[in-house]
């Protein structure tokens, strides 16, 4: 996940191991063990049980619960991987299936029946309100955020039924499976998370950072979906989804804008001097910045389609490119792709600006 450093060149990059490839063997890795404690090895002559070890560790009698636990973390975390890059890079997933067979799935049943018994749960936090500590806060975030990879993965099937060709009522599942899925996390968690989005400044900065995440990818994925939806020309299912794109845009520049105003500390490191503690706006740790990238091309796609329209004026328009410069100018700047951005977006404000004392 590295990204690739600035200085190198095109050339030099083509020739490489592309960072993607070394995220799909390594899901290929996942998958590997899982199949070795699950059932018998065929070698291409011969089918042999398991060795001797393997068949101890599956043993019930013999398993252990911190083993369990830490094969359930490897592979969520590695389907976590695969369904970002399925819906960000159009990869093909390994460890689940593709648009023809995920509902059938136990991993993305288990989601949607996690949501279903949170949701009911919830019940009274939604009707009567709830006192928004640490402690709920943290809770509501986690379910949230669960379910958020249901919504990935929705997204990705989308994008799967407009790129692969598939029949007109495939598509349109696929588009319902999709809005479907918003809606459940509309009326599930927002409602709660819009409860502790009132008390965020009473909170930990740790609760303020994966409120932040959440909401970024959350708001990201959505913007994803309506982009390839506009790429595919699906002009009749984009009509449906105008208000959609509105919220969704919205949602995620009062996100960067929170993510600019709320600041980190980073506790210093043993052997730095006392007093060595570091502070940086959430946007400049991000754990994801190619993420963060993503969504300010959206949204300056969304910016620049608003003001074609006359739909935007233009002092609110320069307000918003700043706004996003700003992200991209916290992000780490050793990434190519992200100086590429940046340099990009400076180069069209200082053109904006331009223009705009030569009219005056």
């Amino acid at each position: 996940m590295v990204p690739v450093p600035v200085g190198i060149s095109e050339d030099e990059e083509e020739n490489g191991i592309p960072a993607q490839v070394c995220v799909q063997a390594a899901l290929q890795q996942v998958q590997y063990l899982r199949a070795r404690q699950r059932s018998l090895e065929f070698n291409g002559s011969k089918v042999s049980l398991l060795s001797d070890q393997s068949a101890v560790i599956s043993t019930p009698d013999r398993m252990r619960t911190d083993f369990m636990t830490m094969e359930n973390m490897i592979y969520w975390a590695a389907l976590t991987f695969e369904t970002s890059s399925s819906l960000t890079l159009n990869t093909k997933p390994q460890l689940s299936s593709g648009l023809l067979g995920w509902e059938l799935e136990a991993s993305w049943k288990m989601v949607k029946t996690c949501t279903d018994i949170f949701h009911d749960q919830s019940e009274n936090w939604r009707s009567q309100g709830v006192m928004v500590t640490e402690e709920t806060a943290n809770q509501i975030i986690a379910a949230a955020q669960a379910f958020k990879l249901r919504l990935w993965k929705v997204g990705a099937i989308l994008k799967e039924a407009l790129r692969e060709g598939h029949a007109e009522k495939t598509v349109q599942h696929a588009y319902t499976c999709a809005v479907d899925t918003i809606n459940q996390f509309k009326f599930t968690y927002r409602p709660l998370l819009a409860m502790c989005e009132r008390r965020l400044q009473f909170l930990g900065q740790h609760t303020k950072l994966r409120w932040y995440v959440l909401m970024l990818h959350h708001n990201l994925c959505i913007l994803l979906m309506i982009d390839a939806l506009e790429t595919a020309r699906r002009l009749d299912i984009l009509d449906r989804m105008t208000s959609m794109r509105s919220e969704a845009e919205g949602s995620l520049m009062n996100c960067l804008k929170f993510g600019l105003s709320n600041q980190f500390t980073i506790a210093r490191r043993h052997g730095e001097a006392q007093g060595d503690n570091r502070t940086f706006p959430l946007v400049a740790i991000d754990p994801y910045p190619h993420h963060v990238v993503a969504g300010v091309q959206l949204l300056w796609k969304g910016i620049e389609r608003d003001v074609d329209s006359s739909n935007l004026e233009q002092g609110i328009c320069q307000d918003l490119r700043s706004i996003l410069l700003q992200t991209l100018e916290l992000l780490p700047q050793t990434s190519k792709s992200i100086r590429k951005a940046t340099e990009q977006a400076r180069l069209i404000l200082v053109r904006h600006e331009y223009d705009r004392v030569v009219l005056l």
